[in-house]
């Protein structure tokens, strides 16, 4: 943060949300940058057992990031206002709902796997076994999310794009797994990451009509 402007993590204009698991009450927290109090958004978050909390500076906002990136059994929990805290995503990786009840237009969400049922191989050694049951987590909480959206909310390439409509929930996903591996950071690989990422971005754009006529 020392090149860069701290202030920009409380731009009001972007409101940002970043889920974690609270050590001390089992609910998924949804830290949130912005000030004011939405006591209906509140409401339904609650609803879903989780709990909003409003980040008061920058620090506590890099404190969030890591919390919600603080992996059970592999990083120390990440204390954010005198709790600690883990990363969510072995119950809420996906939150459409959280971002829906903010009041959305539409969301984008980006997946390092497919939304396609997982293989059903079998781990041949207790970190694949981790990595299976993390993935069959991430997957199940997505169809869930998808299951459950609100009237008039639709996904790329379901039922209601037969309209013509563009869809309100655009899902990036890879055709097939993608050449690495969960905790694997090989630099050689990011360049065919990011063009494997760029190729289905647009694919999905296209899918969900969010693309203009001619575009790429």
């Amino acid at each position: 943060m020392a090149a860069g402007d701290r202030t920009r993590l409380q731009d009001p204009a972007t409101g940002l949300v970043m889920s974690a698991l609270a050590v001390d009450r089992g609910v998924v927290t949804h830290f949130v940058n912005w000030p004011e109090v939405d006591r209906e958004f509140e409401q339904r978050i609650e609803a879903e057992l989780g709990e909003v909390v409003h980040l008061k500076d920058a620090v506590e906002i890099i404190s969030a990031a890591v919390a919600s990136s603080a992996i059970p059994g592999i990083f120390q929990p990440e204390r954010v206002g005198g709790r600690d805290f883990v990363d969510a995503g072995g119950f809420s990786n996906q939150p459409l709902h959280v971002a829906i009840a903010r009041g959305v237009d539409a969301v984008l969400v980006v997946l390092l796997s497919p939304s396609t049922p997982p293989d059903t191989a079998t781990p041949t050694d207790v970190v694949s076994l981790g990595g299976r049951l993390l993935e069959l987590a991430n997957w199940r909480d997505l169809q869930t999310e998808l299951r459950h959206l609100p009237p008039g909310w639709s996904r790329d390439g379901g039922p209601a794009s037969a309209t013509g409509a563009p869809a309100r929930v655009c899902v990036v996903e890879p055709a097939k797994p993608l050449p690495a591996a969960a905790l694997q950071f090989d630099p050689e690989r990011a360049g065919e990451l990011i063009a494997l990422g760029e190729r289905d971005a647009w694919a999905a754009l296209a899918r969900a009509g969010w693309l203009e006529p001619g575009g790429a």
